[in-house]
């Protein structure tokens, strides 16, 4: 259940990082104009111990009623 409504998140404090891939309750974007899109996003946090750190975050979709795809890519 968690897999369909939370995602799934690893988290390692020793290291200071943290992934999350989202759910599969998330992959469905059902109120945008064109219609139904569909696609995971994904997401990487990582802190070093002078606190610089880096989060990326990735994600993609496509429309199921004209097939095009969209992307982000957040750095």
């Amino acid at each position: 259940m968690n897999v369909l409504w939370d995602g799934v998140e690893f988290s390692n404090r020793k290291l200071k990082q943290h992934i999350y891939i989202s759910s599969l309750a998330g992959m469905l974007d059902p109120f945008e104009i064109g219609g139904l899109r569909v696609g995971p996003s994904f997401s990487y946090f990582k802190k070093w111990k002078n606190e610089k750190f880096i989060s990326v975050g990735v994600g993609g979709d496509i429309g199921l009623r004209n097939e095009d795809i969209k992307y982000d890519f957040l750095f």
